[in-house]
């Protein structure tokens, strides 16, 4: 592999010059925000509620933050399972970033038929209260710890994986060996933190609502 790495990165130009992220103060707006679209013709309405902010970084308040997003994906799955015979299949995700701020934002997508919306959206935001309330179930916290683990067993095989996780530990300025310590860190999450974390991060005063609706839908009447 030597003479391919001397012909293709060997060749590439060194200017000693030390980068750094620059922000361009794109923020979620504050406040609770509803914005409707009426397009196209399809029979089912898209939904996607939107929570985000700063935060304090920390490798337990991340984790935290990924586990929260994943116990809330499966928990509105059931649920909804339940009360609308599968309707909606919600997914839920979570972006984070160290630099140039410490960033986060919260994604709960579904779909569902337009006279559903406002009930599914309240659904959601009843279990993020009950996250709130109670933090995650033993049962929560096992199936999420039980999932991780076997999923980083099979991406620490692939190629792909470390080429993410390497870009991302120089990017965010951390340790390549954190991976080592990663299954002692799944073993110290603690549900009266993950509680806590969700109080912090998961506040319903600032809560963004993007809803496209087919065409024909009438439109919602002003409050």
């Amino acid at each position: 592999i030597r003479p391919l790495l001397e012909t293709y990165l060997g060749s590439l130009p060194g200017t000693g010059r030390q980068e750094t992220p620059r922000d361009y103060a794109v923020r979620i707006p504050s406040g609770r925000i509803r914005k409707e679209w009426r397009l196209g013709n399809n029979d089912k309405a898209s939904v996607r509620l939107i929570v985000g902010g700063e935060y304090e970084y920390s490798q337990r308040t991340t984790l935290e933050l990924k586990a929260i997003a994943k116990i809330l994906e499966s928990r509105l799955r059931e649920k909804l399972k339940e009360a609308e015979k599968g309707e909606g299949a919600p997914t839920v995700t979570v972006d984070l970033s160290k630099f140039p701020a410490a960033r986060y934002m919260f994604r709960i997508s579904f779909d569902v038929v337009p006279a559903k919306v406002d009930k599914l959206i309240t659904a959601v935001e009843l279990e993020v209260r009950r996250m709130k309330v109670f933090g995650p179930t033993i049962d929560d916290l096992d199936r999420f710890i039980n999932a991780e683990v076997d999923a980083t067993e099979v991406a620490i095989g692939q190629n792909e994986f470390w080429l993410y996780y390497l870009s991302r530990q120089y990017q965010d300025q951390e340790d390549l060996t954190d991976i080592v310590s990663y299954y002692q860190r799944l073993d110290k999450i603690d549900r009266e933190f993950m509680r806590q974390t969700a109080n912090l991060y998961l506040g319903d005063e600032n809560v963004v609502a993007l809803i496209w609706l087919p065409e024909n839908t009438p439109l919602t009447p002003s409050k």
